[in-house]
């Protein structure tokens, strides 16, 4: 039998791998590549040799590896059944026997998958509930029961016309994995209820886990519904609960307090202080311990809730911590302490915020301090402002790990006005430094947010107010991403002034990085003194001995024409009295390059050239590169920069042709017009240096150079040998474009007619490797190419 495939071959990875498994293997692959439309439109009759190969050797193979195929390939069989209205029925009974014999003689869940994404889903799903059970007692495991049941819950949940009804023998399963001990599979039947929106359903499921198992979702589901059912369980439900974890069923128990009348709140509320007046036993091991932990936390938060303030807060009284610091470590005080801490979270729940201004300091210092900060934030927010203000300028005079939030509390809360003010005064006296960083935070942020001239004159009076202990502080002064524009150059000359004078030792190196720190967009909005302060700055610190940084790009580029030439000569004059000086100077110490001040220059026009693809005229930018090239040459000669020539020239026009079709005809008169000039003096070098550039532009700009076309235009349009040679240099053996297939053949016609020696030893050494290149492809190859190679 053989299998056509419908894209007309396989890639070269897929062959490699059919060579290392069975023919049984490749075959099976060949069927399940077929397009899925040329499957389901084939005849039945047309199956039957699928089907009687898998037969032949599926009792024999290892039909592990075949699982996933036969998934497939029976998908669209059964699929095409109940397309041609065939009785599908024998085919569903051979795919679960071989899918039993895939998996020990068991039905696993994967089996559910063959319906999944068509139309036909519910029939699948009700063959399945109506034939499982006659097949074989107990050829399925849990898995296969888990997700018979979320498809019908899926499909129910998506289908409201027509349901499908779950069957008893699923419900005696599932009631089975239940009450199993070691089962797996509690929590995605308890997640496949909580997602179910079908009600009829739920009905049907509850008794199998209620109250056993219950999550928050269908308790509030259950509670809107039934709340009586809610309540006679609760005995069960409550202590179940309280073991769990707060936070899971929070959102339950603050909508139970719209049912008082029912009586669940007070049921929730009399179990919780049972449990919190449970004694401890003398004795108590490890998993005692934690429950006892656990459930009193738990309990005093719930009663946060639902309790009315008063009598809740006299509760916290009563467990309110006399010492700061915990310094036994007895099971009796860890087990108070985690009340203590489950009062300090619950705090922020009282109905009534302000009654817990008075017992809210018992709690803010020493061990509960970072668990008590979310009610802190919790309670202050929802008192109001007037209120609230003066209690928390009051606590500003406490220890430095609450004085932190309850600045950030007053930054929240006060008028920026207000706040600002109050964060200033503070600044001059406060000597803590991590307090200071709060405030500096704080101010900085406002005028971040709201950048007026008031808010950056108080931001740069702070800033003034640094000291070198501030180092922290200092370290966040360079990231200039959210300033204003409005106010960049004159935060950068601030900035500037201050590394320069009372910050130089603390920050050695700080120039240096605020000039990393500033990009394109920030060099925008700095004025031209900062500019050339900043770049004469960098040419004496650097040169001769290390390349620029990115600014002088943008020195260069980011101006008017006006500006742009006098900029230059600045530039080149600094440059030009190092490369006089020192462009023939040996580094003889080991490290670096061997002649730095060369490596400088090319750094700076390789720079230059890949940062002039994204500016916005870039006319300006090509007549830039041109200048800079006349430049050097004015103080060097063309043998010294031959290669940062070539850069200049090949991103020059670039630039210039921008949007032109035409690009890959000029770039190759460039390039011959090179080699005319300079092949006399320079030779083969030339040609790397040609070579090199042009890998380099054409990984940058992938769309705009095709080697294909720019070795064609080199062949057909220039005469020069070396033409033709720096063809076969560029030229890629990658042939996966077939629309450069009719330009391969006509560059391998000339290259093999080429009468010159040292093009046809070029031309050799390109073909051997493009016929590696086709024996690797054999089916991406043309075959009129692949006979011209050979």
């Amino acid at each position: 039998m053989k299998i056509v495939n419908a894209s007309g071959h396989f890639c070269v990875r897929s062959r490699i791998l059919m060579r290392r498994y069975s023919s049984n293997w490749t075959l099976l692959r060949e069927i399940s590549d077929l397009d899925e439309k040329v499957l389901l439109k084939l005849d039945l009759e047309d199956w039957v040799p699928i089907l009687e190969f898998i037969n032949s050797f599926i009792h024999i193979d290892d039909v592990w590896s075949y699982k996933w195929y036969l998934l497939f390939i029976f998908g669209k069989l059964t699929h095409s059944c109940f397309l041609k209205n065939a009785d599908v029925d024998p085919y569903l009974r051979k795919y679960i026997e071989l899918t039993r014999l895939c998996n020990n003689g068991v039905l696993t869940g994967s089996v559910i998958d063959i319906g999944r994404r068509t139309a036909f889903k519910k029939n699948y799903i009700e063959w399945f509930i109506r034939e499982i059970p006659n097949i074989e007692s107990k050829s399925y495991d849990d898995y296969f029961v888990v997700q018979l049941l979320e498809s019908i819950s899926d499909y129910n949940c998506t289908t409201k016309q027509s349901r499908i009804e779950i069957p008893d023998w699923l419900l005696e399963d599932l009631q089975r994995i239940v009450e199993s001990p070691n089962s797996h599979f509690i929590g995605s039947i308890v997640k496949i209820l909580e997602a179910n929106k079908d009600v009829q359903l739920s009905d049907r499921l509850l008794d199998i886990w209620f109250p056993s198992y219950s999550s928050c979702e269908v308790l509030c589901r259950l509670l809107k519904r039934n709340p009586e059912k809610v309540l006679s369980n609760a005995d069960i439900l409550v202590p179940n609960m309280v073991n769990d974890k707060f936070r899971s069923y929070s959102y339950f128990y603050r909508k139970c307090r719209l049912y008082e009348q029912y009586g669940i709140p007070s049921k929730i509320i009399s179990n919780c202080l049972l449990t919190l007046e449970r004694k401890s036993p003398e004795e108590m091991g490890v998993p005692e311990f934690r429950n006892q932990l656990n459930t009193k936390s738990h309990a005093v938060q719930t009663l946060g809730i639902l309790q009315d303030s008063s009598t809740y807060l006299k509760l916290c009284s009563e467990h309110s911590p006399s010492k700061q610091k915990i310094e036994e470590n007895s099971k009796e005080i860890q087990i108070e302490y985690g009340v203590q801490r489950g009062i300090c979270k619950s705090l922020a729940h009282v109905s009534s915020p302000l009654d817990t201004l008075p017992l809210l300091p018992k709690f803010t210092g020493g061990d509960y301090l970072k668990v008590v900060c979310g009610s802190l934030v919790g309670v202050c927010v929802r008192i109001p402002e007037n209120v609230i203000l003066p209690i928390l300028e009051q606590w500003v005079d406490c220890p430095v790990s609450l004085r932190k939030h309850v600045l950030r509390l007053i930054s929240n809360i006060a008028p920026i006005d207000t706040s600002i003010a109050t964060f200033q005064k503070m600044f001059r006296t406060e000597k803590n430094t991590s307090l200071r960083l709060v405030l500096f935070i704080q101010v900085r942020n406002t005028f971040i947010a709201e950048p007026t001239e008031d808010s950056y004159k108080t931001f740069a009076s702070i800033v003034h107010q640094l000291t070198e202990d501030d180092k922290e502080i200092l370290d966040k002064l360079f990231d200039m991403n959210n300033v204003h524009e409005a106010y960049i150059s004159r935060y950068v000359e601030l900035l500037w002034q201050l590394i320069d004078s009372k910050w130089k030792n603390v920050l050695p190196k700080g120039k240096k990085t605020m000039i990393k720190s500033i990009d394109k967009h920030v060099f925008k909005f700095l004025s031209d003194s900062v500019c050339d302060t900043i770049l004469e700055y960098e040419l004496s610190s650097n040169l001769p001995n290390t390349p620029p940084s990115n600014f002088i790009c943008y020195y260069l580029m980011c101006c008017s024409d006006k500006i742009r030439r006098g900029r230059l000569e600045t530039v080149m004059a600094a440059l030009g009295d190092s490369i006089k000086t020192h462009w023939n100077d040996l580094n003889r110490s080991g490290s670096g390059y061997a002649f730095p001040i060369r490596h400088v220059v090319s750094d700076i026009v390789e720079s230059l050239c890949i940062e002039s693809k994204n500016v916005e005229e870039p006319a300006k930018a090509s007549l830039l590169l041109s200048d800079m090239k006349n430049s050097l040459l004015e103080y060097v000669g063309m043998a010294d920069v031959l290669k940062e020539s070539i850069w200049l020239d090949v991103y020059s026009l670039y630039l210039s042709q921008k949007g032109e079709t035409n690009f890959a005809s000029r770039l190759a008169d460039l390039y011959n017009n090179y080699i005319q000039q300079h092949w006399n003096n320079f030779g083969y070098p030339l040609i790397d240096h040609l070579k090199s550039v042009h890998q380099r532009f054409a990984i940058d700009q992938p769309i705009i150079v095709s080697n294909t076309k720019l070795a064609l235009e080199l062949l057909t349009n220039h005469i020069h040998p070396s033409c033709h040679i720096l063809a076969t240099e560029i030229l890629s053996s990658d042939l996966t474009d077939e629309e450069e297939m009719p330009m391969f053949e006509t560059i391998i016609d000339l290259l093999s007619s080429s009468e010159i020696p040292q093009v046809r030893a070029s031309a050799a050494c390109y073909f051997r490797n493009l016929q590696t290149a086709i024996a690797l492809t054999p089916h991406n190859a043309d075959a009129s190419l692949l006979q011209a190679v050979h």
